[in-house]
């Protein structure tokens, strides 16, 4: 069986990673074995419901014929592939899962537009487990640069909130403070969703349930 390159991109040597804080290390990621099925949507099936219950980010990297490349191990809120695993996953399939059964993030669709990807995968924590799939559009993606910009404008609009906010609460919300975030992530998806016409994104959620067929 061919080696598969595992890092864990979060962690400083000579300190405990947070990953293992949370009780999942770098020797639990490379224990997680894949079908040896020759179909790669059962393969695909066998390590997003091993993902789902996971308490960090964990990505697995796929070429767009289905060969695995890499994995990598984040913290409970991100994860970050490496220059190389970058390289070896552009243009092709990336999954992983989030905890806290959130929507895409602007990193996780920046991502998708940088590499090019031909599908990006969220793993949701639900109950049942459902899968986001975001994949190119048939013109390409827009380019990484106009993202930005719409990502930019978002911050902008944020920090508008913010400002509406402080004036309807008794203590302002700091920039960085774990309500405003709660508050951005819960509009986030609204936000984006409400563009994907204009900007003729594939996106579904999947049940992810029986093994594929």
């Amino acid at each position: 069986m061919k080696s598969i390159k595992t890092v864990n991109t979060n962690s400083i040597e000579g300190e405990k990673a947070p990953a293992e804080d949370l009780g999942f290390s770098q020797s639990d990621l490379d224990t997680i074995m894949l079908s040896e099925l020759a179909d790669f949507r059962h393969r695909l099936w066998s390590a997003e419901i091993q993902l789902a219950p996971l308490p960090v980010e964990v990505a697995f990297l796929f070429s767009v014929d289905g060969v695995e490349l890499g994995r990598a191990i984040g913290t409970a809120t991100q994860v970050r592939l490496t220059e190389e695993q970058r390289e070896l996953v552009r243009g092709g399939i990336l999954t992983h899962n989030h905890p806290d059964g959130s929507f895409f993030s602007w990193e996780d669709i920046y991502l998708a537009h940088e590499l090019n990807l031909t599908e990006i995968r969220a793993v949701q924590q639900s109950n049942p487990i459902q899968v986001l799939s975001m994949s190119r559009p048939t013109g390409g993606w827009v380019s990484a640069a106009d993202f930005k910009v719409l990502k930019e404008r978002e911050e902008t609009e944020n920090a508008a909130r913010v400002m509406r906010l402080n004036k309807m609460t008794r203590e302002p919300l700091l920039p960085d403070s774990e309500e405003l975030t709660e508050l951005i992530d819960k509009q986030w998806p609204a936000y984006f969703q409400a563009r994907l016409p204009y900007l003729s994104y594939p996106y579904k959620s999947i049940l992810l349930q029986e093994p594929p067929q």
